[in-house]
């Protein structure tokens, strides 16, 4: 379940941002993460962090997160490390960690 909630807050946070910059929501892919977030520590629904998500994000460079709509969301993990190449929703080429204080 803590694998959710990351994946749920990371892609969140970044359609809220994105959000906010265009005046357009997109909808990005959790299942994505899910899948494809392994080789930077996350295991798919038994555990993992927002951080190593992003560095999966950023590691795509240009083709970014998928759309939900291109991706969709199956509440379990489906191919690990395998990615169905899906409508690009959204990329980022850093990230920061901001400290309470």
């Amino acid at each position: 379940m803590h694998e959710m909630l990351c994946v749920l807050m990371c892609a969140g946070s970044l359609e809220g941002q994105h959000a906010i910059v265009t005046g357009k929501l997109v909808s990005l892919s959790e299942q994505e993460l899910v899948d494809c977030s392994g080789k930077f520590g996350n295991e798919g629904c038994n555990g993992g962090e927002m951080e190593w998500a992003y560095d999966f994000i950023i590691s795509r460079g240009s083709k970014g997160l998928c759309t939900e709509d291109s991706y969709p969301y199956k509440a379990h993990v489906s191919s690990i490390g395998v990615r169905t190449r899906g409508a690009a929703g959204l990329s980022m080429s850093t990230c920061a960690t901001i400290v309470a204080g």
